[in-house]
């Protein structure tokens, strides 16, 4: 019970106190002003969205051919083809 008094008391002195702080006159033109300052015209998520979209399209479109060897490559395109298939890629038109 003793314990359960002073924590009371304790908390008591301490409301005490924060009732008796003064907040200064200019603080709160302060924040207002920050406030104001920080508000500046954001580029939307969807702006930034597409120009990443139309970005990504630039560069893999022109890189296509660039991906195709290399993804051939990757796969093993050459060894799962028969012979038809293998002459055309050997003449070029077959991509």
């Amino acid at each position: 019970m003793r314990l359960l008094n002073n924590i009371e008391e304790l908390l008591k002195k301490r409301k005490d106190q924060l009732d008796q702080l003064e907040v200064p006159e200019e603080l709160e033109t302060k924040l207002r002003s920050a406030l104001v300052k920080s508000k500046k015209p954001r580029i939307r998520g969807w702006a930034i969205r597409v120009a990443v979209a139309c970005l990504a399209v630039l560069v893999i479109s022109y890189n296509f051919s660039t991906f195709a060897y290399y993804g051939k490559s990757l796969v093993g395109y050459d060894n799962v083809m028969n012979g038809a298939l293998k002459e055309l890629n050997e003449l070029g038109k077959g991509r």
